[in-house]
């Protein structure tokens, strides 16, 4: 029997978050307490801790005492992420580089994400092999705060 390491709220959270990512929830749509708890088959307690994570993300607008409302979409906010988001990972990139004898095992992790990636095109894969591809230059980046920011983002 597989042991399952998350909290319910923890596995839940990552199941939102990643439906959210997806598209398969949408910004803007409202997150109903109700349909959560029968959807996960699970009691109140973990939905709340759940959706206090998304908020806690920036994902989740409002909380109300029935569910809670997503962000809207706001393209230029998401303009402003992604310029964010590349600048820091520009600098992560140039310190991961530092070290040469860290440069063949960084190249053979990316050269493996690739691979994966492009083999898992259509399918929601992709997207977990791209956060491992940039997670490579986080984790050889040698900064223990640039490492944590990057499992916040």
């Amino acid at each position: 029997m597989k042991v399952v390491k998350d909290l319910l709220s923890e596995q839940i959270y990552k199941i939102l978050k990643n439906d959210i990512i997806n598209s398969k929830i949408n910004f803007g749509e409202v997150l109903v307490n109700k349909n959560l708890q029968e959807r996960f088959e699970v009691s109140s307690s973990p939905i709340r801790d759940a959706i206090l994570r998304l908020k806690e993300d920036g994902i989740i607008e409002e909380i109300t005492r029935s569910g809670a409302k997503l962000i809207d979409f706001d393209p230029d906010f998401a303009c402003e992420v992604n310029q964010l988001i590349m600048t820091i990972t520009l600098g992560v990139i140039e310190y991961s580089l530092e070290n040469e004898q860290n440069r063949k095992e960084i190249i053979s992790n990316l050269n493996k994400y690739i691979d994966l990636q492009q083999n898992n095109m259509s399918t929601d894969l992709y997207y977990e092999y791209d956060y491992h591809f940039h997670k490579t230059f986080f984790d050889y980046s040698n900064n223990k705060l640039l490492k944590d920011l990057f499992k916040k983002i």
